[in-house]
């Protein structure tokens, strides 16, 4: 068991010189007695012993004095400096007063314990240099923490202003849809102030759900013309209600208690708030590392003194056993008696267990016992050992699970796969979003659960696995089993099934899902390290495929790996080459039967390995980065074809885009569009970008904004593959959509099974009934459109029609439409 702070303590002071001592009969008088019983033969070997075990002596006392306090205040430095770390992040998330003074209490407690661990480190004899200036940083944390509270009040308060003027705004919103009704059927309320004071409610809104402050400014600057519109309207046509009305959007939207107002001075405090968080955090690495380099110099110079007096204790014990076999035998029985027993045995003892100390044996007890010098020595050198225990626990162990961490699971794997060419399976665990878990419960109850997880993890590892935390949700086991991979397969199952059932928190119950990776020894890599990697890469495979939780390792993710590096290599140069082109797909008007518009599609073209599908260059350029410079010269290709088109005098052609999440949230795809269609010269309304329902997952009120800004330019925005992802219709309800588009895999069997049917019905229904017009992919048979027809659909794209084409084919193609004749016509 580890000593405490309080035993450090204790130890230390035990051997204090200011504090009484008891009278006992120590080991000078022992050795007085066996000195002079000696003689006159051994009075000079006896001075040389008897210095040189009080230098040994008054080394171990500086030890108990001097090194043992410091290592105890500075800990307790190092201790408290992370409890101020660790209250601060709870102050900044509380959303109430209440909240915020309860938590702030800790944080102040928090702070007069560092300050008191400064003190009495700055007391210590000698300070050491490097920590001379830490009485400045914890003025500094002081100033830094004022201001934080006053910035976390000042936000605060005014989030409690400006839910007060929504909610003002919310009953205002159901006065002005009043006093449309009464206008439209009385006529008494002027239209144009009704226009305008639905608009100013709109820009409120906008200022309301924004964090931009750039975006607050220019709606700021709105709001206020509308206002003196407003103002100016009410003075041309003077009508109680709407002066009322007007009077209380005054209040809202401007002054200093305006929502405006509030909602900057909410942001500017909660930056400042920030900024003075991160300064807290700065000082305390600086605290943390003076802490460090003092704990340093004080172990070494304990190590230096541990040498010198190992010499000493060596020379004593020679010393010792020469006077004892100069005297008499009287002497020598009480030189055995007193010294070779009471001393030289114990001197034994002690140095022996210094030297296991010095080569890493920390288990061993150091069993020296009595009240004299050598049962003090003994006793400090006891505690340093369980310091020097406790440093090896922790740079093997995780502090928080008490499993190995990964240093520790990697040399106990190395240390047990290599007795006897040992077989054994590598599976590596991850915890399936558990990131949302931390930022919905917060890191406490993410702590709790990575507690529950590492014991359940513990009740299914055998004897002699290793079970560790290799850091955040990964964990680790090391199973010794000589076994198959179908043995292996059922123990991957057993862990699942084991980490299955939720785990209840206070009134909460968290689903836990985990994904495995496992691979073998020493068949899948030649080094414990390399069979991690290899663990792991089967670990992220699995996260990555959602209808499978366990992967075994195989060769091919190696090469997978390698094959996506080299085709990110080949599509950087690919497209500065400008191997890259584009194919366009005709959509057809299913009422006319008249080709309306087209898709386009990217296609590279390799110059050593011909064709490659957008399946497989695609993914890699989103997650390299890839995605951005393709995606804008795929844009302004479209464009640039598509102005040729209408300037040829296909006038109402329209043409559609694809753009990935990635451009969405890394780019402003207003700005991007309207500078393709500035540059093309093509007008907004013949574009449409497309888009899938998964962008809104990620992000969906930063996506709505980036999307309306497409839809203030006029341009088209359609929702793709829908049905095959995140469906809802609150997104309907929500998004600047024009258009939805069914996704393939539910038009292919529409005919042969009555649910496709069914879906494809639903979802065209939905469509209409949200204003949207609905277009269907992958029409291959005249039966398909036959059905789609009948349901009223509005446009389709497929094979039946055209394929991908070049764009001098897609032109003959507009010229012939071979469709609009015999059975697809009709």
């Amino acid at each position: 068991m580890e000593p405490s702070i309080q035993d450090l303590r204790s130890s230390a002071s035990a051997t204090d010189p200011k504090r009484p001592r008891r009278l006992r009969l120590g080991i000078g008088t022992h050795l007085w007695i066996a000195f002079l019983s000696i003689g006159a033969l051994s009075t000079v070997a006896t001075l040389i012993a008897f210095n040189s075990y009080n230098q040994a002596t008054a080394t171990f006392e500086a030890i108990t004095h001097d090194r043992l306090p410091a290592i105890v205040a500075v800990a307790k430095l190092a201790n408290d400096s992370n409890a101020l770390l660790t209250s601060l992040p709870h102050v900044v998330l509380v959303d109430s007063a209440g909240a915020l003074s309860e938590h702030w209490r800790d944080v102040a407690e928090a702070e007069e314990r560092l300050n008191r661990s400064i003190a009495a480190v700055e007391a210590l004899p000698a300070p050491n240099a490097r920590l001379m200036d830490f009485s400045d940083l914890s003025g500094r944390i002081s100033a830094q923490l004022q201001i934080l509270l006053s910035a976390l009040q000042e936000a605060r308060g005014a989030q409690r202003d400006i839910l007060d003027l929504a909610t003002q705004m919310d009953l205002l919103h159901q006065k002005v849809r009043l006093l449309m009704a009464d206008a439209g059927t009385q006529g008494r309320i002027p239209p144009d102030s009704l226009y305008l004071a639905t608009r100013l409610l709109s820009l409120l809104g906008e200022v309301l759900a924004s964090d931009d402050t750039n975006d607050i400014a220019v709606n700021a600057g709105r709001i206020d013309q509308s206002l003196q519109r407003l103002q100016a309207g009410i003075s041309a046509k003077p009508n109680d209600a709407i002066a009322e009305m007007g009077n209380s959007l005054v209040a809202i939207g401007s002054g200093p208690n305006g929502l405006v107002a509030r909602k900057r001075l909410a942001l500017r405090a909660g930056a400042v708030a920030k900024d003075r968080l991160r300064d807290v955090r700065t000082l305390s690495r600086q605290i943390s590392e003076r802490v460090q380099g003092m704990l340093s110099d004080t172990m070494a110079a304990v190590d230096a003194d541990r040498q010198a007096t190992e010499k000493q204790l060596r020379l004593s014990k020679i010393l010792l056993a020469a006077t004892s076999a100069a005297g008499l035998f009287g002497a020598i029985l009480i030189a055995w008696l007193y010294v070779g027993r009471a001393i030289v045995a114990r001197l034994d003892q002690l140095s022996y267990g210094m030297r296991e100390i010095a080569d890493g044996h920390l288990k061993g007890p150091i069993p020296i016992g009595g009240q004299d010098e050598i049962g003090e020595m003994a006793r400090a050198v006891s505690v340093f050992r369980d310091a020097m225990e406790r440093i090896d626990y922790l740079a093997s162990n995780d502090s928080l699970t008490g499993l190995l961490n990964r240093h520790g699971f990697l040399a106990g794997a190395e240390r047990l796969l290599a007795r006897g060419q040992r077989r054994g399976w590598l599976i590596s665990i991850n915890l399936r979003r558990f990131k949302d878990v931390n930022q919905m419960f917060g890191h406490q109850t993410g702590d709790t659960i990575l507690g529950e997880i590492a014991d359940r993890l513990r009740r299914i590892a055998g004897p002699e696995d290793l079970v560790a935390r290799l850091g955040g949700d990964d964990f680790a086991l090391l199973a010794l089993d000589p076994g198959d991979e179908v043995r292996a397969m059922a123990l991957c199952r057993s862990i699942l099934a084991t980490l299955r059932p939720a785990i209840v928190i206070g009134h909460a119950s968290l689903d836990i899902e985990a994904c495995i990776g496992f691979a073998n020894w020493p068949e899948d890599a030649e080094d414990q390290g390399s069979l991690l990697r290899r663990a792991e890469l089967a670990m992220q495979q699995a996260k990555d495929d959602p209808g499978d939780a366990i992967c075994r390792y195989r060769s091919a993710l190696s090469e997978d790996l390698e094959v996506r590096s080299q085709v990110r290599k080949d599509l950087r140069a690919g497209i500065i080459a400008g191997e890259l082109r584009l194919l366009y797909q005709p959509k057809v008007d299913l009422r006319s039967g008249r080709v309306v518009g087209m898709e386009a599609l990217v296609r590279w073209n390799h110059p050593q390995h011909g064709l490659i599908p957008p399946a497989r260059f695609i993914p890699v350029a989103e997650t390299s980065g890839l995605i951005i410079p393709l995606g804008e010269w795929v844009l302004e290709e479209c464009c640039r074809q598509l102005r040729l088109w209408r300037d040829a005098g296909m006038s109402d052609l329209k043409g559609s885009v694809n753009m990935s999440p990635v451009q969405v949230f890394s780019q402003d795809v207003a700005a991007l569009v309207a500078d393709a269609l500035h540059t093309t010269g093509l007008p907004a309304e013949a574009l449409e970008i497309e888009i899938t329902e998964g962008v809104f997952v990620h992000d969906e009120q930063r996506a709505r904004r980036r999307l309306e800004g497409l839809r203030a330019l006029g341009v088209g925005l359609a929702i793709d593959d829908f049905g095959t992802g995140y469906s809802a219709l609150a997104y309907l309800k929500r998004l600047p959509a024009t258009s939805l588009k069914i996704d393939q895999s539910f038009i292919r069997e529409v005919t042969d099974q009555p649910e496709q049917a069914r879906l494809c019905r639903a979802i065209i229904g939905v469509g209409h009934d949200f204003g949207l017009t609905v277009v269907a992919e992958g029409i291959e048979t005249a039966e398909h459109l036959a059905f789609l027809r009948a349901e009223g659909c509005d446009f389709g794209q497929g094979y039946y029609f055209a394929k991908p084409l070049e764009a001098q084919d897609f032109a003959q193609v507009l010229r012939d439409q071979p469709w609009l004749t015999g059975d697809a016509a009709q």
